[in-house]
């Protein structure tokens, strides 16, 4: 057993999502072809047995129907006006970045990996609202200071 450490409840050590919470546990469990023990994606080697994991795993019909289903509810958030922002978080580990970007482009996951993707400062200031806000308060700021100082001369 190990905590959740979004929610603190006390969950079995062989799933990804807090069943309590949703939380996204060390990312994608696969399982060892060998053992049958269970293996957070990534790794190279598993930790029961030593076989090595293969780099290109090839999703089971069991993760594409799974898929299809998070393709469909995030379709569905999509289009829905005011949705929480963690409703529009892709929930399963099974996506590429392109697959986000489709699927998801108003999720945190989204704005990270076009901030990541772009190059320098301008174009990651381009593509992420949260930079964008921030130099809008500091310009403002700023702004504000040069307006005080020029009153305090004037009068």
């Amino acid at each position: 057993m190990v905590e959740c450490p979004n929610c603190n409840v006390d969950i079995n050590d062989n799933v990804s999502f807090c069943p309590n919470c949703g939380f996204q546990l060390m990312g994608k469990k696969i399982i060892c072809k060998e053992c049958g023990a269970h293996i957070n994606e990534g790794s190279v080697f598993c930790n029961k047995c030593g076989a090595e994991v293969p780099k290109e795993l090839e999703l089971t019909s069991y993760d594409e129907e799974l898929k299809l289903k998070e393709i469909q509810r995030l379709v569905e958030v999509n289009n829905k006006r005011f949705v929480s922002a963690k409703k529009r978080e892709p929930q399963l580990g099974l996506f590429t970045e392109d697959e986000i970007l489709k699927y998801a482009p108003n999720s945190a996951q989204a704005r990270r990996i076009r901030t990541k993707n772009a190059n320098g400062i301008i174009e990651k200031i381009k593509v992420n609202e949260i930079l964008q806000m921030i130099l809008l308060c500091v310009l403002m700021g700023g702004a504000i200071i040069v307006i005080t100082i020029i009153t305090s001369i004037i009068y």
